[in-house]
């Protein structure tokens, strides 16, 4: 599974809130702080061998989303796709 690290004011409220489309989850840090990521059903065809094919997809997916999110709320993510990791299926970060 593909992940990239987003930022905004509202992200906890997101992770919340569950789609078929984007997943938003959150990873403690070992100060305790919240990091906040978005993973999607549409990177997890995506091998580990093909990073960049995964943050051209990962990047579309959030213009996509952060252009709903402007047509809903005024707010959008932050997000830089050269973060991009891939946690495989025992939960190891592979960056």
């Amino acid at each position: 599974m593909w992940a990239i690290p987003i930022e905004s004011s509202f992200t906890g409220s997101l992770a919340s809130k569950v789609s078929e489309h984007f997943e938003v989850f959150k990873e403690y840090t070992m100060s305790e702080s919240e990091l906040f990521y978005l993973s999607s059903l549409h990177l997890n065809n995506i091998s580990i061998e093909e990073p960049l094919r995964a943050s051209y997809r990962a990047k579309a997916l959030l213009r996509i989303l952060n252009g709903i999110l402007l047509l809903t709320d005024n707010y959008v993510l932050a997000f830089d796709v050269e973060n991009i990791s891939f946690i495989n299926h025992k939960g190891e970060w592979i960056t």
